[in-house]
């Protein structure tokens, strides 16, 4: 029976050790998480003029992007309404996975 009690007394200290260790990390966690958090604000407001040029830059992308978009629009359709896909769908249906 002694060592039932010593072994509850051991699994106690370490659950309240862990949960020690635990909060512990949690606050640290959070500190550097603030402390990033303001880094990099402070860092957006001292650096206006790259990240307008960087903006800029991603408007030139602009049209790049949206024709790729619009390409696989048109892949995604063409998919879609072929018939390869048709039969694999009612195929799945029939065994109840069918989208």
């Amino acid at each position: 029976m002694n060592d039932s009690g010593t072994l509850d007394l051991a699994r106690r200290a370490g659950e309240l050790e862990g949960a020690a260790f635990e909060a512990t990390l949690a606050a640290r966690e959070r500190l550097e998480r603030s402390e990033r958090l303001s880094r990099t604000a402070l860092a957006a407001d001292e650096a206006d003029l790259p990240a307008a040029d960087a903006r800029s830059g991603s408007r030139r992308d602009l049209p790049e992007l949206e024709s790729q978009l619009a390409e696989l629009v048109r892949f995604r359709e063409a998919v879609l309404h072929s018939r390869s896909w048709k039969l694999m769908q009612r195929l799945l249906r029939l065994v109840g996975r069918g989208w």
